[in-house]
């Protein structure tokens, strides 16, 4: 009877340091500063050009292109000056989108085509998607509507953010709306 209880507050004492292990484990785990090895680079953002971005954005959504343009422009400045490839990648799908608004697809393709060789020397799936929507409405703007789609399928497997895949879904709607009807 006597080994039963000391075999019991072994096994108890046990449980509880093990207990003690883990959770001061855990804590100091998530306390450390290593923990910030694991974040994504593409997750952080330089306030600067973010401002620029959404100052871009902004006057491109209130129809002032001339505005867009040049903070487009100071997009890139930035993104050159700090050697930023993913930021310079934005950069131009962004003047690509504003130049396809204008109907000025010749532009369109010009920064197409640089993002593209850009997208060659680094792994950015964000990017890639944008480039495949932006490919797409080009093709689409130049009336082939089933290449067009297939490159807007790429764009959808490339990126899972729901607001650029809303923008996705729209355009493949106008492409599947002037295709003939298929009975």
């Amino acid at each position: 009877h006597r080994y039963r209880k000391m075999a019991g507050r072994k096994i108890v004492d046990l449980n509880r340091y093990l207990r003690h292990t883990v959770f001061g484990l855990l804590g100091i785990f998530l306390m450390s500063p290593a923990v910030g090895l694991f974040a994504q680079e593409d997750q952080l953002m330089d306030p600067e050009f973010e401002a620029l971005r959404s100052e871009a954005r902004a006057y491109k959504n209130q129809d002032k292109p001339l505005q867009a343009q040049q903070a487009l422009e100071q997009m890139a400045a930035w993104a050159e000056a700090n050697e930023d490839t993913k930021k310079a990648i934005d950069t131009d799908l962004m003047f690509a989108d504003l130049y396809l608004d204008r109907g000025l697809d010749n532009m369109a393709e010009d920064h197409h085509t640089r993002s593209s060789s850009l997208l060659d020397n680094v792994e950015y799936p964000e990017g890639r998607a944008n480039n495949y929507y932006i490919k797409g409405r080009l093709i689409y703007q130049r009336g082939n509507s089933f290449m067009a789609l297939q490159e807007i399928q790429k764009a959808k497997g490339e990126s899972n953010n729901r607001n650029f895949l809303n923008r996705v879904t729209l355009l493949e709607g106008r492409i599947k709306a002037r295709l003939p009807n298929q009975e």
